[in-house]
Formats: structure tokens, sequence, C-alpha cells
């Protein structure tokens, strides 16, 4: 199944005019207006409204509507981790957007920045991709129940040379200069992992997980007040515990944890039963399926 995201100035507009167009995409909340729609995905879910199982040109397809704020906003900050989770994958984009495409080239170098962080001081070039794909699942409400058990696997393996393309450059990057990160040889790669490294990455993380790293060691703050000077100080007193890895993969699940419920929420009372269960069961034939293929053994 082909996946869309469509960022949009107005979703509201863009809901009115599309369900216009294309009513059998729509639940009976449709009938509310385009207004309806995007009130739902912004109060009950995580900004994205889904129209699932749609045909189109001989497939089945589903496509997702955010306004382009809410998506760079996910993008800089992690609030949700929904969107820019996705974009921490390989990507075609159709209609390129500066503001969208400056969000997401932070968004990867966050995405190196707590992967590193997860990882130990030496590492394959896959493992970090397997790392880096992986934190959009950490805590989701889905995996182990509707959701492919080899997914990260999978996506990893079969977009090996889009994972390269992606990260060549953060690879480069700030993040890596910080992390002391460096080729071993071949596809092992190497990385600095003293504690004023560790803490140096760590002051770059999104707002989104320093306030749930702050909260963790008892420093109370807000997104407005967390100040580079509030992050470092955050960053010291994590690294202090001796337990980053433990509290930064909490701290990201809690993030996805709490937004895959929302929208798992939203996206069944969007698409009614029929719609949903169908899609469930997909997924749960997927996943059932998954677990039939039995790894090979090197």
């Amino acid at each position: 199944m082909l996946d869309f995201i469509m960022a949009v100035d107005d979703p509201s507009e863009w809901h009115a005019q599309n369900i216009q167009a294309n009513r059998q995409h729509y639940s009976q909340l449709a009938s509310l207006g385009g207004r309806a729609v995007a009130c739902h995905a912004d109060c009950v879910g995580v900004g994205v409204h889904f129209n699932t199982t749609v045909p189109w040109r001989n497939q089945v397809i589903k496509y997702g509507v955010i306004s382009k704020d809410r998506m760079c906003s996910d993008l800089l900050k992690w609030d949700s981790l929904y969107v820019s989770g996705r974009m921490h994958k390989p990507i075609l984009t159709l209609q390129p957007d500066e503001a969208v495409a400056n969000a997401a080239k932070c968004n990867l170098q966050s995405a190196v920045a707590v992967s590193l962080l997860l990882l130990p001081e030496q590492f394959t070039i896959q493992e970090l991709y397997r790392q880096i794909c992986g934190l959009s699942y950490l805590g989701d409400v889905r995996m182990g129940i509707a959701e492919d058990s080899r997914k990260v696997d999978r996506i990893v393996e079969g977009s090996l040379d889009g994972f390269r393309d992606l990260y060549a450059a953060p690879l480069q990057g700030e993040v890596a200069q910080q992390a002391g990160l460096a080729r071993v040889h071949d596809d092992a790669w190497g990385q600095v992992v003293g504690q004023e490294a560790r803490q140096r990455v760590l002051e770059t993380l999104p707002k989104g997980v320093m306030l749930q790293l702050a909260s963790a060691v008892s420093i109370p703050t807000t997104a407005d007040a967390l100040t580079p000077e509030v992050s470092a100080k955050v960053a010291e007193a994590v690294i202090a515990t001796g337990r980053h890895q433990q509290l930064l993969s909490s701290a990201v699940a809690n993030i996805v944890r709490a937004s895959s419920r929302r929208q798992a929420v939203a996206g069944f009372l969007m698409a009614g039963p029929v719609r949903s269960c169908a899609y469930v069961w997909q997924k749960l034939l997927k996943s059932w399926r998954s677990r039939q293929v039995k790894p090979q053994l090197m």
C-alpha cells in the first residue's frame, strides 16, 4: 500500500474541497464539513487526518493531510514523532517546500543524535540505520499486535541505498562532529562515548525529547522556558545518572506512545467501524505472516 502525506496551508479548506470531489474517501463525519474533519484531526489525533483503503489506479492507497505549520513543528520539536518519524525513512517528495525541507534537515540531524546516543562506541552503518528507523516505533501501541514484527529490518534491508543517500549529509554534520563520529573501516563506524561528548550531543536534542528528559531528572521547565542553558543543565543531569540510554529510550517511547494512542482513536472514529476493521485486519494478517517466517541462521 502506498502512503501519502500532504502538507497544506489550510486543512479545513482542503478537506472541504476534497469532500466535494471525493466524498467516498470519508466517513459520516465528513457530512459536517471540512472544518469538522480538520478539528477532529487536531483535537483527537495529532493533527493528521488519514483516508485509508482508497482505490487509486488499480491499487489501494492511504493519504494523510496535515497543516504545513504542524508538520514543521513536529519535524523541529518532535511534538508527536508521528510525521517526523515517518520522515526518518527514505521518502519521495512530490512538491518541494523550502520551510518543510529545512525542518526536515533538522529532523534528520535529531534522528542521528538520538541514535548515536543509544548506540555503543562501535557499530555498523546498518545498525545505525536500524536504530534510526526504529525510533518512531518505540512505545507504539500497534507494535507486537497489528504490525509486522520485522518491520524495521524489512524497511532498512529494502531501502539501504535510500538510507545511505538520506543520511550522507547528516553523518558529516555538526552532530556527527560533536559525537566524534568516524568510519573505522568499510561499514564499521565509531564514536566518542565519554561523558563530555555525550552531553554535547544530548544538548542538541529536540524540545519534545528534552522536556521528557527534564521530567525524568526532576528539572521543572516548559517548552518556552527550555533555553540552551536549561538544556545544558538537563543534559548534565541525565549523564550524571549513568542511565542516559535508558532515560532517552523512555523519553522517545513516551512521545510515541501518547501520539500513537491518540491517532489510533482518531483513526477509528474518523474511518468508521467497517473501514477501520478492514484496515486493522490487513495489519493483523501482515503481522501474523511476518511471524511465520523463521530467520535464517548464519
